[in-house]
C-alpha cells in the first residue's frame, strides 16, 4: 500500500519546506502527498450576519485557488 504524506497548507514559513520534504519522500517511496487546508468559521455575531455568506464564499474561493496551486506543485515535485 503506498504511503501518504499529509501536509497542512497554511501561510507559515514552514509550509513550503514541509511540502518539498513530503514530495521528496513520496517520490522516493512511491507514495502520495495529501494536502489539508482548514477554513476558519465565519464570525457568528449579529454584526456580521448580513455579510457572513459572502465572507464564507470568498474564503472558500481563496482556499480552493490556493489548494489548486499547491496540488499542482506537489504533483510536479512528487512525480
Amino acid at each position: 500500500m503506498p504511503r501518504k504524506f499529509l501536509v497542512v497548507v497554511d501561510d507559515s514559513p514552514e509550509f513550503e519546506a514541509a511540502l518539498r520534504y513530503a514530495a521528496r519522500r513520496a517520490r522516493s517511496t512511491g507514495g502520495r502527498v495529501a494536502l489539508l487546508r482548514v477554513i476558519p468559521a465565519a464570525a457568528s455575531d449579529a454584526h456580521w450576519a448580513g455579510v457572513r455568506e459572502e465572507i464564507e464564499r470568498q474564503t472558500r474561493a481563496e482556499a480552493e485557488t490556493s489548494m489548486n496551486k499547491w496540488a499542482e506543485e506537489a504533483a510536479e515535485r512528487s512525480g
